[in-house]
């Protein structure tokens, strides 16, 4: 049976909801906001929370909106009085809550919504198991053939990836999988360039202008391949922005709606640039003191917290050699 969360300050009420549905569903109950939000972090799956608007606590929206930040697949029903029904069709045009139910409220009503309740949450549920499944099957395959391709390549993505959580560490930025998608299918464009520039460019080895122009093309050709796969979108526009400077992102952010979404695929176009920047650069001098310095030189173009992090990250491995 699906589980289901009754929120009441008046546990007569919650005893007679629990009488007359407990045959249909596995029913949970709460006299406060408090104590559900506890039931819902001690039990997985609760298909639905319906909760009353007037409680002492907290009204029952802004309970209904914790729960839509924390378990967002959750399906969330209000219960309420005629004098908040103005608030509760304002919740329902705002995504906050799926349904209201004006009380008193009919058993039939109440058991025919929360059915309809629970074929909301397995569509929800079925259709992230979908694209978690087909996700996780696309990037292995562009794991795959980034390995294949050349294993330098696959390397360096790994080197990329293992700094970037160290840098987060010292920024004390929370890691995340687009950030660590994004370093690891950071060099998947190198699919359309030419093996020599990609092999002179390995060795730090002086590119022609034209040669140069032809290796950052890799940056748009990874995001016309990724683009396309449900839930890599900000990781493709992260990717295409990889070898611009902060200046650079700056203009074309000005065609972003602001957002904490572009906010991030921001902050990852920067990283991906700083690491670049540092690992060619090692690959030219051949010495992390020496790489450090050309950044250092060059700290225009690289946003100045990442900048520091790596700084900081960097001198520690050079005192301790």
């Amino acid at each position: 049976m699906e589980k289901v969360l009754l929120v009441d300050d008046d546990e007569n009420i919650l005893n007679a909801y629990k009488r007359n549905l407990r045959t249909s569903f596995q029913i949970y109950t709460a006299i406060s906001p408090k104590e559900a939000l506890q039931i819902l972090k001690e039990n997985e799956g609760i298909a639905v929370v319906i909760s009353d608007y007037n409680m002492p606590e907290v009204n029952g929206i802004r309970f209904l909106n914790k729960v839509k930040e924390v378990w967002p697949d959750t399906v969330r029903i209000l219960l309420t009085g005629n004098a908040e029904l103005n608030m509760a069709i304002k919740a329902v045009n705002e995504g906050n809550i799926f349904r209201f139910l004006t009380k008193p409220c009919e058993q039939e009503i109440l058991g025919s919504t929360i059915k309809q309740s629970i074929e909301q949450y397995k569509l929800i549920t079925a259709e992230k198991e979908l694209l978690g499944s087909t996700l996780r099957g696309s990037l292995q395959i562009l794991i795959d053939i980034l390995a294949m391709i050349s294993s330098n390549i696959f390397s360096k993505s790994i080197l990329i990836r293992n700094l970037a959580k160290k840098l987060l560490n010292r920024m004390h930025t929370p890691d995340n999988w687009e950030i660590d998608i994004s370093c690891l299918l950071s060099q998947i464009g190198c699919v359309g360039i030419p093996k020599e520039i990609i092999e002179k460019r390995q060795t730090g080895t002086t590119l022609t202008n034209e040669e140069e122009e032809l290796f950052v093309s890799q940056a748009q050709i990874g995001n016309d391949l990724l683009k396309k796969i449900p839930r890599l979108e900000n990781i493709a526009t992260a990717i295409s922005m990889q070898y611009k400077t902060v200046n650079e992102i700056a203009l074309l952010r000005t065609h972003f709606v602001t957002s904490p979404a572009n906010d991030r695929i921001i902050f990852i176009s920067s990283l991906l640039k700083l690491l670049n920047d540092y690992f060619y650069f090692l690959d030219k001098e051949a010495n992390t003191k020496s790489a450090l310095e050309l950044l250092i030189k060059n700290r225009n173009a690289y946003n100045e917290t990442q900048l520091n992090a790596l700084k900081a990250e960097l001198q520690e491995s050079i005192e301790s050699v």
